[in-house]
């Protein structure tokens, strides 16, 4: 896909003497060429497979590998690629007799264009590394022995889905089989044995497809784990209830257990698979119509950021006093000054000397003072983007890395660890073309992470980006209750570093904690009884107005702060979920270590958290606020389309045409029945002549049912059991409108629960 990593295997045998050499796939620009290398050691007979980690420019329809010793190539052989869309939903199976799943090819998810792809990988295909699996959506595992996996390749499957992943894993007669290698965190059930059943009537009604075909079918007997929840049973004997799917969260990611043999029966003479499998996929499958296809979500980020990484007090202007006293003690020398002397001196003729004398004394002058204003330190900027789940987990770290030089010259830099290096260049980074301006440039994978040629010029920055999970995730504990009116609690710092200026954004409001210390528990509390308007300009503005409205000087600090603000927690192009309670935190400290061989440095470095905080709700009476919603795109038609101007609220503005909407409650609330149900809607405070049109489908007679006189604020919906679906905490409703209605603006819509 545009824009994310691509691994190549390439698998070397040496029928000859020992040989310590390397392996470099070429990217070639417009302004150099870019070198993916790692080191191969071979010694005599051996038989290796190593992964070269690449990462084409958008054009590219090639690479060139080649075994290199001391600059002399061995061999080389030329693979051509090619890249595909990033809204283009992928979908990895492993396991035998997989053709019975070809059929997935041809299932249609909401918010995509076009069918997914399916293909057909070996355990073996899986990386050592998460972000080799990026190309997927969605991975099958039925039937395979897991046990074959490597460590490597068990964090690498784990970390792919607390990113986003979504891990299918099939049951039938070998559970145990494909549950034997995986990670703990991965497995969502116990397995306790085998049971038969004749019929499958919850399956039926799951996908809303007749089973033709007589048991029995042979179904794993597994009880979920703490995490995890069942999403579907079937009864069995009239009294006990056999889990038939059982989800577990994990990150923004999922695993999901078919307790039936996904390749056997009924999914393999079954019409309803198709149904089944567009059911089981749907939740988070959209691609966020505001994001190009083209271009990868973190490269609109990378092309923000970079500019984060300039400020450094080493580049700021000199101030304008300064500059004008310089330049009206020049005017005065050089003019009257110089005339007077010479004048009285009887030497006005001396004049053309001592002119471009004085203008060579304070162009020198000038020249010291600016030296003195750069400096001659090296220094490496370290800017650290954490992002947190509510379940804890680091979803998401980056490392981007700016090396200031007071000279032209070329560096090898080593980062701890094995992160994946990826070169930003120098300036602005174009994220359309991926293309980076970096010269010749040699990125080794290794430990540690090295890089070699890296050219800055002059008084300039050239940066990359380091990604790589960590091992010590920020640990920050809260306790929160909520209600429909207040929500309060506790967080605590686990860490043992300060927390700086904290903040809490909920219900398109924030408070602001400080500085938390290791250890120091403060109090959170919002009350939320009055709704109000989406506020367009929310974000790093909002947080930081009393400082920016302040007389004087703009404060750098802030101004770094909004920058990295504004290109990730509020960033529209960025994908992510912020319905619950957000934290936004910084430490004075970064969790890699870069040096620059043979180079003293100066180091700057910084770390922003940011996430979901964890809420856990009684369970015996659960009371939502709308802000704990989450609005997901399903179909638009017309002149629609959807905005959030960075407060990671969805919203919709809708001209002519309509907008189909699901609104997902969290899992933990799932099965819960409602008792009261309330859509809120609200506006970014465009005028509008009359709301748009709002339907509700019931999940009964599979209608829309128009919802009678909707109105800013509190609606109440009558009779919920027909519209939420409880098993899956959703709620789908259509926004529509006609051109002569004269409305105007965006339009949010969220839940409030009661059960």
């Amino acid at each position: 896909k545009y824009g994310h990593w691509l691994p190549v295997f390439v698998t070397l045998k040496n029928s000859c003497s020992d040989l310590n050499a390397e392996l470099r796939a070429q990217i070639t620009g417009q302004s150099g060429q870019l070198n993916f290398v790692v080191p191969a050691e071979l010694p005599t007979g051996s038989r290796k497979r190593f992964t070269l980690y690449t990462l084409p420019n958008n054009f590219s329809r090639s690479i060139k590998v080649d075994l290199v010793q001391d600059d002399a190539e061995l061999t080389s052989q030329t693979v051509d690629i090619a890249s595909v869309p990033n809204d283009r939903y992928f979908i990895g199976v492993i396991g035998d007799e997989t053709a019975n799943l070809s059929v997935l090819s041809s299932i249609k998810l909401p918010g995509r264009r076009d069918n997914p792809e399916l293909l057909n990988i070996t355990l073996a295909e899986i990386p050592d590394r998460a972000e080799g699996l990026s190309l997927f959506d969605a991975l099958i595992l039925n039937a395979v022995d897991t046990g074959q996996l490597s460590p490597n390749q068990q964090s690498a499957l784990q970390q792919w889905v607390v990113s986003g992943g979504r891990l299918v894993l099939g049951g039938g007669s070998s559970t145990a089989l494909t549950l034997s290698g995986l990670p703990h965190d991965l497995q969502p059930v116990t397995l306790l044995g085998q049971q038969e059943v004749s019929a499958l009537p919850a399956l039926e009604q799951y996908a809303d497809r007749a089973i033709p075909m007589a048991g029995p079918f042979l179904l794993a007997a597994v009880e979920p784990v703490e995490e995890a929840a069942t999403q579907l049973s079937e009864t069995i004997n009239n009294t006990g209830q056999l889990p038939l799917i059982v989800e577990r969260k994990l990150g923004r990611g999922s695993i999901d257990f078919i307790a039936l043999d996904i390749t056997g029966a009924p999914f393999s003479d079954w019409a309803g698979v198709t149904d089944f499998a567009e059911r089981l996929l749907s939740p988070g499958a959209a691609w966020p119509d505001n994001l190009p296809p083209d271009v990868a979500p973190h490269q609109m980020r990378d092309s923000q950021i970079t500019s984060a990484l300039s400020n450094l007090p080493t580049l700021d202007l000199p101030s304008i006093r300064f500059l004008g006293i310089l330049l009206i003690g020049y005017i005065i020398l050089v003019g009257p000054l110089n005339y007077l002397v010479l004048r009285r001196l009887d030497r006005l003729a001396w004049a053309w000397i001592t002119i471009p004398l004085l203008t060579l004394a304070f162009t020198g002058l000038a020249y010291s003072v600016s030296y003195q204003l750069r400096g001659s330190d090296i220094i490496v900027n370290q800017l650290s983007i954490m992002e947190l789940s509510q379940d804890g987990q680091v979803t998401d770290t980056q490392t981007y890395v700016g090396i200031f030089s007071p000279s032209r010259q070329a560096y090898n830099v080593e980062v701890e660890g094995r992160p994946l290096l990826r070169p930003l260049g120098e300036g602005y980074y174009d994220p359309w073309s991926g293309e980076v301006r970096v010269g010749n440039m040699s990125v080794v994978q290794s430990e540690p992470a090295q890089v070699s040629g890296l050219t800055v010029n002059q008084w300039s920055i050239q940066s990359f980006v380091a990604e790589t999970s960590l091992p010590n995730p920020p640990q920050l504990e809260a306790q929160i209750d909520i209600d429909r009116e207040r929500l309060t609690g506790r967080l605590v710092n686990q860490s043992p570093n300060t927390l700086e200026d904290v903040v809490i954004i909920f219900n398109m409001d924030f408070q602001k904690l400080g500085d938390i210390a290791p250890g120091q528990s403060v109090a959170i509390d919002f009350d939320f009884t009055t709704q109000r308007d989406v506020i367009s300009g929310f974000g790093s503005y909002m947080i930081y107005q009393d400082q920016l409205n302040q007389a004087g000087l703009e404060s750098s600090e802030i101004n770094f702060k909004q920058r990295v603000l504004d290109s990730t927690a509020f960033n529209q192009s960025y994908r992510q979920d912020t319905s619950g309670v957000t934290i936004l935190g910084w430490y004075g400290d970064s969790p890699l270590t870069v040096t620059l061989e043979g180079h003293d440095i100066t180091s700057q470095k910084t770390s922003l958290v940011y996430g979901q905080l964890p809420v856990v709700f009684d369970k015996t009476h659960i009371s939502l606020p709308p802000a704990f919603s989450r609005s997901e795109s399903v179909l638009t038609t017309g002149q629609t389309g959807s905005c959030d101007y960075g407060t990671g609220i969805q919203g919709y503005y809708i001209d002519r045409g309509s907008a189909e909407v699901k609104l997902t409650l969290p899992d933990s609330i799932r099965q819960v029945e409602p008792k009261q149900l309330d859509l809120y809607v609200q506006t970014d405070g465009g005028a509008w002549g009359e709301l748009p049109e709002i339907e509700l489908y019931d999940n009964n007679s599979s209608e829309w049912i128009t919802l009678e006189q909707p109105q800013f604020g509190q609606n109440p919906i009558s009779q919920p059991q027909r519209y939420y679906d409880a098993t899956a905490a959703v709620m789908r409703l259509r926004l529509s409108r006609d051109a002569d209605q004269g409305g105007s603006g965006c339009v949010f819509v969220s839940l409030a629960f009661e059960g």
